[in-house]
């Protein structure tokens, strides 16, 4: 009777131990949703404290008015390296007084000017290295539509903010009055004033952009923008479509702009778009610095050359209205009179495929190899023309950009820099 008993309760206690487990299983599955967002959360956190060490302030001062009342002008910068590089972008250093680094920390030290890009409008300083944490330089060419960024600045004034947003575009083309165009990533992460010069990340914590401003009127010429429209739709009606780029490096970067009044002195400007966020933001692409920043660190100046065409990327769509057999290379919407790529015979709707011996996967590709070339250098173009496969030896042009200098005045006038950008 006994050994009945023990049995029956061991039968029993076999069948209730599936539904207890299943009761469990339940209870984790209804958890899951949580468990995944704290596990992002975590993630993110992660993310933004590997990020927010290589961002620091910039001040800018300078004497103004009669009275000789303290100006200044705050902005963020990137630490390039271990060197005590810092990069930035939107800062008016002509004329400066001093020009002072905040660590996140809360740290202040003196940094020197080694020069500025006025194309791009990237500054490079440089200050006491001790102590910085220099950021890691990723491959802005990996980003795609929708991939995850954090970027983060110092927007008026507040220390190391960060913002977890996506890419918009990559490849955009935006331009600033008669400077040329420039080939900037699309951002949905907020950019106010103060802003610029911040980080621009990927999930891996690299840098991949450095932040230019946000969308306003003023940043973006409208007017050329739909110019540029009207040459795009000659290819096949693709108007809204994100814009080509000017293969011979003459890209000006979005720079921001100053904020128009008189303030107290105690009270900084922050450079960056004064009327606020409008939900896009653009960004500098890490590849397109690096070459900049090598300049700048050889030569205190950045000596442009100039291929003259203006070019666009191939998709499926603009593959089947040009009747092209592939995807490969960079279509030629424009060529500049007089330039060098006219001189050498090449035409609009040729499709370039290799500069250099190096096949032209992008827009920003070719104007990377550009920039990394010299001017009077010969370079032999691979080109696609009506079903044949041609070779051109361009010799670049040269054009302006030199660097700008504490003190230094303007060394051309806007007609000057007009003629020299073609």
């Amino acid at each position: 009777m006994r050994r009945a008993w023990i049995l029956g309760l061991a039968c029993l206690l076999a069948l209730g131990a599936p539904a207890a487990t299943r009761a469990d299983e339940g209870k984790k599955d209804a958890a899951s949703p949580f468990d995944e967002l704290e596990r992002l959360e975590r993630a993110t956190i992660a993310l933004i404290e590997r990020v927010r060490p290589c961002v620091v302030a910039v001040v800018v001062k300078r004497s103004v008015g009669l009275d000789g009342r303290e100006d200044r002008l705050a902005m963020s910068g990137v630490v390039w390296d271990a060197a005590g590089h810092i990069v930035s972008v939107g800062g008016v250093f002509d004329g400066a007084d001093a020009i002072e680094v905040h660590l996140p920390a809360g740290e202040l030290r003196p940094a020197t000017l080694v020069g500025v890009d006025e194309d791009t409008g990237i500054a490079l300083l440089r200050t006491d290295p001790k102590g910085l944490a220099p950021a890691t330089i990723g491959d802005s060419g990996a980003l795609r539509t929708g991939s995850i960024v954090v970027a983060v600045g110092n927007p008026f004034g507040l220390a190391s903010s960060a913002s977890l947003g996506n890419v918009s575009g990559t490849h955009r083309i935006v331009t600033r009055g008669r400077r040329g165009s420039a080939d900037v990533i699309q951002t949905t992460t907020s950019v106010n004033p103060g802003d610029p010069g911040g980080v621009l990340a990927n999930v891996r914590g690299q840098a991949v952009g450095i932040i230019a401003s946000t969308y306003d009127r003023g940043f973006i010429d409208l007017e050329a923008l739909e110019q540029m429209a009207r040459e795009v739709a000659r290819l096949g009606g693709l108007l809204g479509r994100p814009g080509g780029h000017d293969g011979g490096g003459s890209g000006a970067a979005p720079g921001a702009r100053e904020v128009p009044a008189a303030t107290p002195a105690a009270r900084p400007r922050f450079s960056g778009n004064p009327f606020g966020t409008a939900g896009i933001g653009f960004a500098i692409p890490t590849n397109a610095v690096k070459p900049v920043v090598e300049r700048l660190l050889a030569e205190g100046k950045v000596e442009r050359p100039v291929l003259g065409v203006r070019v666009f990327p191939i998709d499926a769509s603009l593959k089947a209205k040009l009747g092209l057999p592939s995807e490969r290379g960079v279509v030629v919407v424009d060529v500049v009179e007089g330039g060098p790529a006219e001189k050498v015979g090449l035409r609009r709707y040729d499709v370039i495929l290799e500069y250099g011996g190096r096949e032209v996967v992008s827009t920003e590709g070719l104007k990377g190899w550009v920039l990394e070339s010299r001017p009077g250098q010969a370079v032999t173009l691979k080109v696609l023309r009506e079903g044949s496969t041609l070779e051109l030896s361009v010799t670049l042009g040269k054009r302006g950009g030199e660097a700008q200098r504490p003190g230094a005045p303007e060394k051309e006038d806007s007609k000057a820099k007009q003629e020299g950008g073609k």
